[in-house]
Formats: structure tokens, C-alpha cells, sequence
């Protein structure tokens, strides 16, 4: 997890889970957020270009993650930053409600990955 700090306050974070899944045996980039106030500024890319630069000196060639559809200003992010749309997934995640209901929210999702650039020559 990285954390962007701006006067002693947390304004940006960005997590990538090294751990293996079935059907995923790249890292995962998730949880990316800046806060409102400080879009626009550049913590968001510093984030991102970090968690790259860590996973690549850890050995990793490719890195995924997952934008809603319906998320238009993140694929732009994301785009670019130079990650490509490499398929499509379907998924859901639910909740408990304070009256105990578990909610099911189903997600169409963009698959991005990057990989490692070559080696300067």
C-alpha cells in the first residue's frame, strides 16, 4: 500500500495485492483514490508510476486491474498512463445493510493490464 501525504494528512492511496487467485496469476492494482479536493494535481500518476516501479523491481512483467464500464474518467486515467484494455469480466460484490440485508451490486468491468517496458539498451 502506498500512501500520498500532503502536510501530515493522507490525500491518495493505491494497493496491489501480489497474491495469487484462481484464473489470475499477475498482480493486482486496486483501491487507487484520491481525494476530490486534490484530483487534477498529479498524486493519482505519482501513485500509479510507484506501484509500477515497485512490482517491476519485484521480478513482475505484467500488472491488471479491473474500471467499471460505467467509469468514464478512470479508463481515460488509466489510458493515459499508457494501460491497455486487454478484456472484459463480469463480477459483483455485496453488503450488509445496517437492517441486515445483504445487498448483491453486479460490476461489467474493463480489464487493463501494463507491462514491464524492455531494458534500456
Amino acid at each position: 500500500m502506498l500512501v500520498a501525504d500532503r502536510n501530515g494528512f493522507p490525500v491518495g492511496q493505491a494497493w496491489m495485492d501480489f497474491r495469487p487467485e484462481p484464473g489470475r496469476v499477475v498482480p493486482k492494482v486496486w483501491a487507487v483514490r484520491v481525494l476530490p479536493e486534490c484530483r487534477g494535481s498529479g498524486i493519482g500518476s505519482r501513485l500509479m508510476r510507484e506501484l509500477e516501479r515497485c512490482a517491476w523491481r519485484k521480478g513482475c512483467v505484467e500488472l491488471q486491474l479491473f474500471v467499471e464500464k460505467s467509469n468514464a474518467q478512470a479508463r481515460r486515467f488509466y489510458e493515459r498512463l499508457g494501460w491497455r484494455i486487454i478484456g472484459e469480466r463480469s463480477d459483483s460484490y455485496s453488503y450488509v445493510t445496517p437492517a441486515g440485508v445483504r445487498e448483491r451490486v453486479p460490476q461489467e468491468l474493463w480489464v487493463f493490464a501494463k507491462f514491464r517496458p524492455p531494458a534500456p539498451a
